[in-house]
């Protein structure tokens, strides 16, 4: 793959992600869950920003069938810790939508594609320089 660009780290709904079609990659996904319920999600997912596109998980894609699989709304799992109650790390106990933390990067061959149709939000600014893109949250 070409070199990518990071452009932003987000928590999205998992309807707006895309799972990777050639993953070759086998996960356990019931674990997965065991181990997000019990800790959370520690590493964000790796998505893939294409033009016209939904966003691809190209790094986390188990993790991601794993946080489908909690489904909406809470659970009643909880994890003892050092002699203190926890609940469920994906939901925290209470009403929740499906979602993960991701890091949001695009190829740097698809830089002036999104330097023409990225539509920023109102708190990022656009720099371009050297053939890469970079888009920074505005200061205060």
């Amino acid at each position: 793959m070409p070199p990518a660009t990071h452009v932003r780290t987000e928590t999205i709904p998992l309807d707006q992600l895309e799972p990777f079609p050639n993953n070759a990659r086998w996960g356990n996904v019931e674990l997965i869950l065991s181990s997000l319920k019990r800790n959370g999600q520690y590493r964000g997912l790796v998505v893939r920003a294409i033009p016209d596109s939904p966003l691809v998980v190209l790094a986390g894609n188990h993790t991601m069938q794993a946080l489908q699989l909690h489904g909406h709304g809470a659970c009643d799992y909880t994890a003892t810790h050092q002699g203190e109650e926890r609940p469920c790390g994906v939901c925290q106990g209470e009403d929740w939508t499906p979602t993960a933390r991701a890091e949001v990067i695009i190829r740097d061959d698809d830089v002036e594609k999104f330097s023409e149709e990225y539509v920023l939000r109102e708190d990022e600014v656009f720099v371009q320089g050297n053939g890469r893109v970079f888009i920074f949250k505005r200061s205060p």
